[in-house]
């Protein structure tokens, strides 16, 4: 069963009556609300030495744990479950588009329509599956995602490449 069809049921339940006690019922509304909430992940390492240390539901534990294990604030990444109800689903597709001459993400849509990365009137298009690491972070911090923008740069680069137009 997925996340998002266990909140469905939960709130069924809820909203239903289904329980044998009102302490059931707080119950089921205490555990939907976590289910909606962010978890926090303590890592460590870069590039290929990037690994997950722990995974937490309140953000106090992970700072705690960050600690103990020496890892720093920059070591801590909160990711929101994509399933809940705002509707987007890991498997969606986030398009943006670069715009090189400025190196900016200027905008940000959900789809599934782009196929694979282009670029139009000086814009660069391509797409972040949702569910990933960058796309959580695009959630989170929207065009000023500094990973998404490095994603970007990439991409962009390895376009230009494949397209022929810069020498090796």
């Amino acid at each position: 069963m997925t996340r998002a069809e266990m909140m469905k049921e939960l709130d069924r339940i809820i909203d239903v009556g289904i329980v044998n006690a009102h302490h059931d019922k707080d119950v089921l509304k205490a555990v939907r609300e976590q289910l909606n909430n962010p978890v926090y992940i303590v890592t460590a390492g870069i590039y290929s030495d990037y690994h997950i240390e722990g995974v937490f539901l309140s953000e106090e534990s992970a700072r705690k744990y960050a600690s103990l294990c020496d890892c720093d604030d920059s070591g801590l990444e909160t990711y929101v479950p994509m399933d809940r109800a705002d509707g987007h689903k890991d498997e969606e597709k986030l398009i943006l588009k670069y715009e090189p001459d400025t190196n900016k993400i200027i905008s940000i849509c959900f789809g599934n329509w782009l196929e694979k990365d282009r670029c139009w009137s000086g814009e660069f298009e391509f797409f972040l599956n949702v569910g990933s690491r960058v796309g959580q972070d695009v959630i989170l911090n929207g065009a000023d995602s500094e990973l998404a923008l490095k994603v970007a740069q990439d991409r962009y680069a390895i376009w230009k490449y494949e397209n022929e137009l810069i020498e090796t």
